[in-house]
């Protein structure tokens, strides 16, 4: 059962929606557009589809969960792994790789010379990328689910996993707020998922 939270204030963005799909604790997601009073909250075709059914969850066919390497974004990789499992879904995990950006001028002094090999650059942010979906992979396997890995370039992660997100139905990804106020902020880089993408996003603390 959906029930609405209080509209976050005005950095924040829309409105949230709280939702509680089986063993998944403090999930928010956005469907989305802008949510307005007397709004009518849209799907994509094939989840309003299966609306009309009775069967919501289970028209999410295909789940992308972003990662890296953290924590806690590997403990959005284990629900994702267990909505997976239970909806017989397709899972990918993605990593977004910032783009190699030669050092200013005014920094080039005070810099090693590896600073500026675009082939070691690359060589190293593969590597990590690597690292980084390897080990949500083995939180997947936990569920006995199998995972796609993606790795893709952008400037900024949020770009990545939206334009990533265009070929899934399900975003799950992972927010940074622990404890105090903390707790009640998405990380920036959530923040924007939810208010640019154009699929549903359940966030996991």
């Amino acid at each position: 059962m959906a029930t609405y939270v209080p509209k976050l204030p005005a950095p924040l963005g829309p409105p949230l929606m709280r939702i509680n799909p089986g063993r998944i604790a403090g999930v928010l997601t956005r469907l989305n557009g802008r949510v307005r009073r007397g709004d009518t909250l849209k799907r994509p075709d094939s989840v309003s589809a299966e609306c009309k059914k009775g069967n919501a969850m289970r028209a999410y066919k295909r789940i992308l969960v972003p990662t890296d390497g953290t924590t806690l974004s590997l403990k959005a990789a284990r629900e994702a792994s267990v909505l997976a499992r239970d909806l017989n879904a397709k899972l990918t995990a993605i990593y977004v790789m910032a783009p190699f950006v030669p050092p200013m001028m005014v920094e080039s002094a005070a810099l090693p010379a590896e600073a500026f090999d675009e082939r070691a650059y690359r060589k190293a942010v593969e590597a990590a990328a690597k690292e980084a979906l390897d080990k949500a992979r083995s939180v997947v396997a936990e569920a006995k689910v199998e995972c796609d890995t993606l790795a893709v370039t952008d400037d900024h992660p949020w770009k990545g996993i939206v334009k990533a997100a265009r070929e899934c139905d399900l975003i799950v990804m992972a927010s940074h707020g622990r404890t105090g106020i903390a707790a009640m902020v998405l990380g920036s880089e959530t923040r924007k998922v939810l208010a640019h993408s154009t699929r549903p996003v359940l966030v996991c603390h």
